[in-house]
């Protein structure tokens, strides 16, 4: 509760000095979502450390496996809709259907580009989908 707490500051204090910072620049309306992505980021961080501390995380070899590979799968995904989004750009103004329709389109590119990235980079395997789609299947 402590570290939730800590990380509403965060993100409040990231609020108040994004906003105006980055608004001199016209990109205002950037500071919420980085100042919650830098909150939850400190959030993870306090977690981690806690959890190591006490013994009840550990990385295992799969984890330091997969954690870089899915930063770049991350990162691929960020350079294609950073290349996408001009384009896309026409369509997040005007009516409420022609926003949806623009935003559906770059979350989805986002989605299929990250998921194609990972299996590129090897951050997950085709018998992982399957494992996981088995344990589901059981599970419901």
């Amino acid at each position: 509760m402590r570290y939730a707490v800590q990380s509403v500051g965060v993100n409040l204090v990231g609020n108040l000095i994004l906003i105006p910072f980055l608004g001199q620049y016209g990109y205002g309306h950037v500071g919420p979502p980085l100042a919650t992505a830098l909150a939850s980021s400190v959030n993870v961080w306090m977690l981690y450390r806690t959890l190591r501390k006490r013994g009840h995380f550990d990385t295992d070899t799969q984890l330091r496996r997969r954690v870089p590979r899915l930063a770049i799968a991350s990162l691929i995904m960020g350079a294609v809709l950073f290349w996408l989004a001009p384009a896309v750009d026409p369509y997040l103004t005007g009516s409420i259907g022609r926003r949806a329709l623009g935003l559906s389109v770059l979350v989805g590119a986002g989605a299929a580009v990250y998921a194609i990235a990972c299996f590129l980079t090897g951050a997950f395997v085709l018998d992982d989908v399957k494992l996981l789609m088995k344990r589901r299947a059981r599970e419901a």
